[in-house]
């Protein structure tokens, strides 16, 4: 009995860290998060079913941070905010006619390097409804290249 209780939480704990993919050099090159919902108190909403957040590397040695979303909003439109070699800018969300979303967007980049260690990237999405702004602030997983 001792045996199967062990092979038990052996399984469970298998299963809750799936959510990751590390290969055997200790990388972490993906991550996922469920749903959540953020609103205002006047109607703007911010619906998110998944964000899966990935590492790429380019061909001169640089990478990325990029985070798939999918979703809907209670708004008029929506962007996202991404940082590339100093350069912020706001993304536009492209929305279907029933106000759902699914982008795959790079947050992030490096040209030709990319950071050793563990990185958490972080992006904003904002909701724009009338006169009313949702701001909902996203942190990815820890990841390693």
């Amino acid at each position: 009995m001792k045996k199967y209780m062990i092979l038990l939480v052996a399984i469970l704990v298998f299963v809750a860290c799936d959510d990751k993919e590390e290969s055997d050099s200790g990388s972490i090159m993906n991550c996922s998060k469920g749903e959540a919902t953020y609103n205002t108190g006047n109607g703007t909403t911010l619906v998110l079913d998944s964000q899966t957040w990935y590492l790429e590397k380019n061909d001169i040695g640089g990478g990325s941070v990029n985070v798939i979303i999918s979703g809907s909003i209670i708004g008029d439109r929506a962007t996202i905010r991404t940082y590339g070699d100093g350069i912020i800018d706001d993304v536009e969300i492209g929305l279907n006619a029933n106000n759902e979303f699914y982008e795959d967007i790079g947050i992030s980049f490096t040209a030709t390097s990319v950071p050793e260690g563990d990185i958490v990237s972080n992006t904003t999405i904002l909701v724009y409804n009338a006169m009313d702004t949702l701001q909902v602030d996203l942190q990815s997983c820890v990841l390693r290249y």
